[in-house]
């Protein structure tokens, strides 16, 4: 399993992997406490109400934050993929991180609490978007086998899927196993264990990839993901 694998100098695991791991969490975090000055400001645009197992708040502050996080999403993704296409990788990378990111808090986090006709947006991490999840997933098959997106596009999808995967493999598969095992030994069953092979993978792909500047860093936001997984499933847990 580990043969041919390249030999990584210390400067190129310190800074091309560590030090990715550690900018890739200020990143998640700074926008994180972002988010957190504006979803609760202002009055609410629509009734709160109960939606799947968590309570909707259409603020204004909510509203306005999603606006932002959605076309500040999609233009540093389409500056990630021109910087990707110039060759210049590492801006490209952090670029497309952080618009994954930005899409899920858009989507994921924002875009559900408002309604349209008293129908609610559909919760990407709840049961009802499986369909969704399936779709998504072909999508990464297809560009992986196709080679259809470059290198900034893929850093997009990636961080926006981690933010996904995160959720969807304790919330939204509960529903589908919740009179085998109760939600929080599922949580934390599900989150460690899922966590724990995209850890592994993520030292597998170093090892293999970590020649190149792009496989380091793309090895570290593989490790950010499994951390994210198993953080979240002891938090939700």
């Amino acid at each position: 399993m580990f043969k041919n694998c390249v030999k990584l100098s210390k400067k190129e695991f310190f800074l091309d992997y560590l030090l990715s791991i550690v900018i890739e969490l200020a990143i998640l975090f700074a926008l994180i406490l972002l988010f957190g000055l504006f979803i609760d400001k202002g009055k609410l645009l629509g009734e709160a109400k109960l939606i799947g197992d968590e309570m909707s708040s259409p603020t204004v502050g909510r509203l306005i934050y999603f606006i932002f996080a959605f076309v500040s999403a999609i233009a540093t993704l389409i500056l990630s993929s021109i910087l990707a296409k110039k060759g210049k990788d590492e801006l490209a990378f952090w670029l497309g991180f952080t618009s994954g990111i930005l899409l899920w808090q858009s989507i994921g986090e924002a875009a559900w609490h408002y309604s349209v006709g008293g129908i609610n947006f559909v919760q990407l991490e709840s049961i009802t978007s499986f369909p969704l999840v399936i779709m998504f997933v072909l999508l990464i098959v297809y560009g992986a086998k196709n080679k259809a997106f470059d290198w900034g596009v893929w850093c997009t999808i990636i961080s926006f899927a981690c933010n996904w995967l995160g959720h969807y493999i304790t919330i939204g598969i509960y529903p589908f196993i919740e009179n085998l095992i109760n939600a929080h030994t599922w949580n934390v069953l599900a989150g460690s264990i899922g966590g724990a092979l995209v850890f592994i993978y993520s030292i597998f792909y170093l090892l293999k990839k970590g020649d190149s500047k792009n496989g380091r860093m793309f090895a570290s936001m593989l490790t950010y993901i499994a951390l994210g997984i198993i953080s979240l499933s002891i938090i939700d847990g």
